[in-house]
């Protein structure tokens, strides 16, 4: 598309005759693709890594989280697939951390990282700040276990991130509530993508810029 409006022939000419006069550069308007190879880390020095993520298409309909924990040898410990409520993204991102670091403790993993696809969570957590009243309750139970655990936070891709969004997407169409103790027990879906995990096995992750106009 960008091609037929942008770099064609046509659209070419049409950007020089009204864009040349109000002084915009088109000439530098490009779509170049990066790519960029992504793969799910194994955590080391004896550490565990904790995945979470938050399925969200409407208000408190088919919302759902998910997470799963495991070792330095890429070995799963323990996982959650879970229906909540909630009003936007951003709170089941939330939630599902929230839920995942008070299992981990409870079942008395505390020394671990936390792995999210969303750079806004990630930066609410380090920063101890909350974007909203509605997140204030949760930000402030995050805060208060990072505080009694050893609980590193880092921003993933969501390629990297393949299990965690599988189970809460499992957890917003089927609404069941359920807590995994082992691989045998994942979904189907899950256990594929756990073993391309496990495997190191690479994706690729395709990024385009988008066309830049600006006024010379």
């Amino acid at each position: 598309m960008q091609h037929v409006f942008i770099n064609g022939e046509v659209a070419q000419k049409i950007w020089r005759h009204f864009g040349i006069p109000l002084g915009i550069n088109t000439q530098q308007s490009t779509f170049s693709p990066k790519s960029i190879i992504v793969c799910w880390k194994l955590p080391t020095g004896g550490n565990y890594q904790l995945n979470i993520d938050g399925s969200f298409k409407s208000a408190n309909v088919n919302v759902g989280i998910g997470g799963i924990l495991r070792n330095e040898e890429g070995n799963m410990v323990l996982g959650f697939s879970v229906p909540i409520q909630c009003a936007s993204n951003i709170e089941a991102e939330a939630m599902a951390a929230k839920y995942g670091i008070n299992l981990c403790i409870q079942k008395n993993y505390s020394r671990f990282m936390l792995e999210v696809d969303s750079t806004v969570l990630v930066q609410m957590i380090n920063d101890n700040k909350s974007l909203n009243y509605y997140l204030n309750w949760i930000m402030e139970d995050i805060k208060e276990k990072k505080i009694q655990a050893n609980i590193k936070v880092e921003h993933c891709f969501r390629e990297a991130n393949r299990v965690a969004d599988y189970l809460a997407k499992n957890a917003a169409g089927s609404q069941n509530f359920t807590l995994y103790d082992s691989y045998q027990q994942l979904p189907v879906g899950a256990k594929g993508l756990f073993q391309l995990d496990k495997s190191q096995m690479p994706s690729i992750r395709i990024k385009y810029d988008k066309a830049s106009f600006f006024v010379s």
